[in-house]
């Protein structure tokens, strides 16, 4: 919301809304409120200063106890792969749920609850021009970020 540090050029490329997710045979996947949640496990998605930080955060905003952090991950993929394998909680981006992209046996849950939105964005300097391979790197993710913010898989 502050906006990039001085010297940044930023281009906003899609918003993410967030949800929370569960393996589909997860005892609490019919969960309503995640004060329901309470005492289980989550997986960070990058360490808790980075947007892994988002599952403490929302804790904190519900006066609840901190969370229970079984692991920490680097990408969706790991991701997608521990909580389909465990009875383990975490917040993605609700597109990459709708779209199938965390695989058939992940869920998203139907909580009271609003986890924040974020903007997804490409940062570079504003002094100096991207390079030729920089400016495809930026167009490719704009690119991705079309498919990804498209109507998810069955709907009109």
């Amino acid at each position: 919301p502050e906006g990039v540090g001085p010297g940044l050029k930023s281009r906003a490329l899609f918003r993410s809304d967030l949800t929370v997710i569960a393996r589909r045979a997860h005892p609490l996947a019919g969960a309503r409120a995640l004060h329901q949640l309470a005492g289980q496990e989550w997986v960070l998605l990058g360490s808790p200063g980075s947007p892994g930080g988002t599952v403490l955060r929302l804790h904190e905003e519900q006066a609840l106890p901190p969370p229970r952090v079984a692991a920490t991950c680097a990408s969706f993929t790991q991701l997608a792969a521990l909580i389909g394998g465990a009875d383990w909680l975490a917040i993605v981006p609700t597109a990459l749920v709708a779209n199938g992209f965390m695989g058939p046996d992940v869920v998203a849950l139907r909580l009271a609850e609003t986890p924040p939105r974020f903007d997804n964005c490409v940062v570079h300097r504003a002094d100096t021009p991207l390079t030729p391979a920089a400016a495809a790197f930026a167009a490719m993710f704009a690119s991705c970020a079309r498919v990804v913010m498209q109507q998810p898989r069955g709907q009109a």
